[in-house]
């Protein structure tokens, strides 16, 4: 593929990850106006469930296959 086109693919990706990310931030905002609110919540709901799923060695990452 010649470099401009590389280039070209990389300002379109780039443009639509950031229409998704201001098209979700919309939405979020439009549920709840009150931005603190919402990350705070995130960041409780997040914070429990890496306890939930938490492992005997510490990891927080969920074994893909249970023998």
């Amino acid at each position: 593929m010649r470099t401009r086109y590389v280039i070209l693919e990389k300002i379109a990706f780039t443009l639509l990850t950031l229409s998704a990310v201001a098209d979700a931030s919309y939405i979020t905002w439009e549920k709840h106006p009150n931005f603190r609110e919402n990350v705070t919540e995130f960041v409780k709901m997040s914070s429990d469930l890496n306890y939930a799923t938490a492992t005997i060695d510490g990891s927080t990452m969920m074994p893909l296959a249970f023998n």
